[in-house]
């Protein structure tokens, strides 16, 4: 924390001479700090919301307020893919603090499919077997399939 704090100093002069190579210095260790901790982990997925409220959850289940939700609704809406999979997911599976609605699930999932994600194919199978149109979901397994990098194929 502090080189970033310094770094920051440095770049508005705050009880420092103002200097952009010195700030560049600091920000450089933090963000070789970062990548080399990133590295560590794998790559893991970022979860993107807010700290309080995963403070505040006592189960590890952080809740998604209307805010956060409306965000992702809005990235969704622009043609955000990983936005348009992962409010799909979570509508299907329901839980921390959405209910499961397989309308809107679908819904997502039909967005991301037509932008080419079989991934989105394979839960919208998922979703028709639930419904229990098994036809449409062996159609959507098949599509599904076709790309070997997707979790279904």
């Amino acid at each position: 924390y502090a080189q970033m704090a310094l770094a920051y100093r440095y770049w508005t002069g705050i009880s420092v001479a103002q200097s952009c190579e010195s700030a560049l210095k600091y920000y450089t260790l933090v963000a070789d700090k970062v990548a080399r901790r990133v590295g560590k982990l794998g790559g893991q997925m970022t979860l993107r919301i807010r700290l309080i409220e995963e403070a505040e959850a006592p189960d590890k289940s952080p809740l998604l307020d209307d805010d956060l939700i409306q965000y992702y609704q809005f990235l969704a809406d622009k043609g955000d893919l990983q936005a348009q999979l992962g409010l799909g997911q979570q509508y299907l599976m329901g839980g921390r603090g959405i209910e499961r609605n397989l309308k809107l699930a679908q819904f997502y999932f039909i967005s991301a499919a037509r932008a080419g994600n079989t991934n989105a194919y394979g839960y919208l199978g998922k979703i028709s077997m639930l419904m229990k149109e098994y036809d449409v979901a062996l159609k959507y397994f098949t599509t599904a399939e076709k790309e070997p990098m997707g979790q279904w194929g």
